[in-house]
């Protein structure tokens, strides 16, 4: 396991942390470098594709429900980036570097929509800024917009995700067997990933995700795996940080971390000391995650000459407090969407279908730490909507999808009391346990 000197990993958690955000920085400002009048064309271009759809269009349902509003779209926050892509001109700022700190934006109201026509309609100037998020996604999109329009980028989404889940899947059945790539696979179909492809705002952490699990998987069969692990999931945190608007963050810790402790348990590795793993992995992704934002407030406080980290930190409290309803309601909502009638449909069919394939074992004695650390897993979405009330009540329709580790982490204590029936081809386990 992880055994090295806490000092020594201080500093290179701070150094990692400090080099990953200058790069966030300078790609970001360098991106602005790219003349507005090609991303511009594309912006007007698109504003009609999203002007028919409307703020929270379902591209699949009309009816809404628990079922159902797990997959509208976030157009709402897909105009608003939009609208930052744009660049309209805000009180004369040329510079690069305080451009990329500003994301400047035209909101007279609520309504982004309303907001982005006008905008590309008018060329008003921008009368606000969002300084408290990185907009990392803007490194990407800025060179995009200038080739192509928000219908072309949905498709080439869709291509992306579809290549990468599908080199996910396959290294899930190499790695842990048949069986986890399908429980892998219905917790994909839960969490509607079938509709993120087409939405800016829900993209950038599914990819992160499926890219980091991947990570995960390719490096465990590396000789100094274990002194790399910390170091992956603190520039996973930071890339999270630098790239997500607070939809579904904590999927690039808890799935990643869920296949690491998997890893471990097929080859039988797991001790008590894997339990402290744990805890360092989620703080260091945690020191990644909540530290690249401090940097970026802080950032923006020193080139805008303003209170930036004042902002972001009521903002915060704002969103880990609870006002009209309670932190029990936040949760059960959340709940309400992922665990929906249908699904416990699939899931008891799934189960079912588990415990009769499979042979139990009577004698088979369960190892307490992996118990342990399953369990933790299974908790950690709903501490997050317990710690993050607000957000996640307002914005359940999103937030539920964290509970991808629950389900998967259910289905790993479950796989804990069956035995291992593999076939006879290679890689073609059932269940790895």
């Amino acid at each position: 396991c992880m055994q090295s000197n806490l000092t020594i990993n201080i500093k290179k958690t701070l150094f990692i942390l400090f080099v990953l955000n200058i790069f966030f920085f300078f790609f970001l400002s360098a991106s602005y470098l790219i003349p507005n009048r090609f991303i511009r064309k594309n912006i007007k271009n698109s504003v009609n594709t999203i002007s028919s759809e409307g703020l929270y269009y379902n591209p699949l349902f009309k009816l809404s429900n628990n079922l159902t509003v797990g997959y509208q779209l976030d157009n709402f926050t897909d105009s608003l980036i939009m609208n930052i892509l744009y660049n309209s001109q805000y009180k004369n700022v040329k510079n690069v570097f305080k451009k990329a700190v500003l994301n400047s934006k035209y909101q007279p109201d609520l309504n982004m929509i309303q907001n982005l026509d006008k905008l590309t309609s008018e060329n008003i100037n921008a009368n606000d800024t969002y300084e408290r998020y990185w907009f990392g996604e803007l490194i990407f999109l800025r060179p995009l917009f200038a080739l192509v329009n928000y219908k072309v980028i949905r498709i080439l989404n869709i291509i992306i995700t579809l290549i990468i889940v599908s080199i996910c899947l396959r290294y899930i059945v190499k790695s842990l067997g048949l069986m986890y790539a399908i429980a892998f696979s219905i917790s994909l179909l839960f969490m509607g990933a079938i509709i993120i492809p087409i939405s800016l705002q829900y993209f950038p952490v599914f990819i992160l995700t499926m890219l980091s699990s991947i990570g995960i998987m390719v490096l465990h069969n590396k000789k100094n795996y274990y002194d790399i692990v910390l170091s992956f999931f603190i520039i996973v945190g930071s890339l999270t940080a630098f790239f997500d608007l607070l939809t579904y963050p904590l999927l690039t810790l808890g799935i990643p971390l869920l296949l690491f402790i998997s890893l471990e348990e097929k080859n039988n590795k797991i001790n008590k000391k894997h339990l402290i793993d744990f805890i360092k992995i989620c703080v260091f992704w945690s020191i990644g995650y909540f530290g690249s934002y401090f940097f970026k407030w802080m950032l923006a406080s020193i080139l805008l000459n303003e209170n930036a980290i004042r902002i972001a930190i009521d903002q915060f409290f704002l969103r880990t407090g609870s006002t009209d309803f309670t932190r029990v309601d936040a949760t059960l909502r959340n709940i309400k969407v992922y665990f929906n009638k249908y699904n416990l449909i699939i899931i008891t069919i799934m189960f079912s279908a588990l415990l009769l394939f499979s042979k139990t074992s009577k004698n088979k004695s369960i190892n307490k730490t992996t118990l342990l650390i399953y369990i933790l897993l299974l908790l950690m979405p709903y501490i997050w909507f317990f710690c993050f009330s607000n957000h996640s009540y307002v914005h359940y329709w999103m937030t539920y999808r964290i509970q991808m580790i629950s389900f998967l982490s259910v289905f790993n204590i479950f796989c804990l009391f069956i035995k291992k029936n593999s076939c006879n081809k290679k890689n073609c386990s059932i269940v790895y346990h």
